[in-house]
This record gives C-alpha cells, structure tokens and sequence, in this order.
C-alpha cells in the first residue's frame, strides 16, 4: 500500500520519510506531556491550558480563544478549564466594558504549577540545542513553511504566525515587517506574535 507507514515505501521516498519522521516527533510530545500530567495529576490539555493563559494576553484568553488555539470544542475547554477552577488554579475575571464576557486567568498557585510544568520540553530543547545554527535556521524555516501550508488548507489553525499577519510583506525571498520596519531573517519569525494583525 501507498502510504508513509509502509516501510517499503517509506526506504525509497524522502517526502514519506518525512512524515514519518514528523509522526516520531509528536509522539515525544504525547509522551512527554502525558509523564509530566501522571506527576501533576491533571490531564496533558489542562497542562497546556495554564502554560497558554500564563504567557498570553488577557484579551485572548477566553473559552472560545482556547478552543480555535487547540482545534477543541469549546464544550471541551469548558470541561478542563472548571476542573482547573476547582482545583484553584485558574480564575474567571468579567470584562470592565462588557460584563458578558468572562476572561481567564492562572492564579498564584496555577503560576507555580505551570513553572514546574512547562518543564516538559527541556529534554527535547537540550537536544535541538546541539544542531548546528545553520541546520537549525534550514529547519524552522521548513517548518514555517508547512505549518503555514496546513493553515491554508484549513487543517491546523495557527492564529498569530508572521506568514498569517498583515505586516509581513514578502517580496521575492526578502521577508520585511511593516510595524517593526525591519528585514526579516527565517530566524526572525514568529510562530505565536503578541502584535499579530490577521490578514
């Protein structure tokens, strides 16, 4: 069968390998994640949940901003965001201007939990550190590429990436950001820009 998990066909074509690789990484984060939730005791999206509200402006941090940054329902986030309330690691906090909306935020005791938490990529940070700057820059820029591809296409949403804003202008392969007045470099771009204007 024609498909990347088929070693036969995955020996004689580079682009399948690269699927395949990709899928051994994600499974690192699965893993990693899930050792770091048996330790902590709440679940690996209650984990990512807190380390996004903590390094996340408050204006994005609602039910329905969580939902579209993990691809849930907001049913879902619901659901680990009252467990995450009881356990008193994250608070509701109304809008001054609209008393409609409800904001998120981690608690003193959900800042300390997600210090310890967001622990979990240290080994995987330990290793990337190791390759070779130029290997590095050749890889994120590759991907940036894909993650920006599979946003087109409508199966990953990633909401504040260079290649999705409107400041960014590219011009051949110059890269220039029209709020910071700056030429980029593929090491300059952002996955996650707190300044990010949709297209």
């Amino acid at each position: 069968m024609n498909t990347p998990f088929n070693p036969e066909i995955q020996n004689k074509n580079t682009d399948a390998k690269i699927v395949a690789a990709l899928e051994r990484i994600s499974e690192v984060f699965r893993v990693l994640l899930w050792d770091k939730s048996k330790k902590i005791k709440l679940s690996p999206i209650q984990i990512l949940i807190l380390i996004y509200l903590k390094y996340h402006d408050l204006k994005d941090c609602t039910v329905s901003s969580l939902a579209a940054e993990f691809n849930m329902t907001p049913p879902t986030i619901s659901d680990a965001v009252k467990i995450l309330e009881r356990k008193k690691l994250v608070k509701r906090i109304r809008s001054s201007e609209d008393l409609r909306y409800q904001f998120l935020k981690v608690t003193r005791i959900g800042e300390k939990m997600v210090n310890f938490s967001h622990t979990f990529v240290d080994s995987l940070i330990e290793i990337i550190k190791e390759i070779d700057q130029n290997k590095k820059e050749i890889f994120l820029a590759t991907l940036l590429e894909i993650i920006f591809k599979l946003n087109q296409k409508g199966i990953l949403f990633t909401r504040r990436m260079c290649f999705t804003c409107s400041y960014l202008h590219r011009e051949n392969d110059e890269l220039y950001c029209n709020l910071l007045e700056v030429k980029l470099k593929y090491e300059d771009l952002r996955i996650d820009c707190p300044e990010h204007q949709p297209i």
